[in-house]
């Protein structure tokens, strides 16, 4: 398997996350700790995909709180819709061999 489909499966693996359970943020976790010593730049990515994912698993919960406020309704739709443009955009740009694209909101958890 070449580089870009390692990325491609990196990258898309949180679509399966939140498929089977709303834990997006762990499928990128499993793939990156496969194949993180094979390749640096494989490494890099998922250390970044793994970052986004659970950045965006905190925003999905703080939207969660604020559903007792109300304005958690307006935002988890938002959110939920941006996240899935964002994967979708960030997996076709790995499958081209761009690597270096980074999620916006996301904090930094590994360096």
């Amino acid at each position: 398997m070449n580089t870009n489909t390692k990325a491609m499966l990196i990258a898309l693996s949180p679509l399966l996350g939140f498929l089977i359970g709303g834990f997006f943020f762990v499928p990128p976790i499993i793939l990156w700790a496969i194949w993180k010593d094979q390749d640096p730049a494989v490494d890099a990515l998922g250390k970044r995909v793994v970052n986004a994912q659970i950045s965006w698993f905190l925003w999905f919960l703080a939207a969660g709180i604020l559903c007792f406020v109300l304005i958690g309704f307006i935002l988890m739709p938002i959110l939920a819709v941006v996240w899935l443009v964002l994967t979708i955009v960030k997996a076709i740009a790995c499958n081209n061999g761009d690597m270096s694209y980074k999620f916006p909101l996301t904090i930094n958890f590994l360096s």
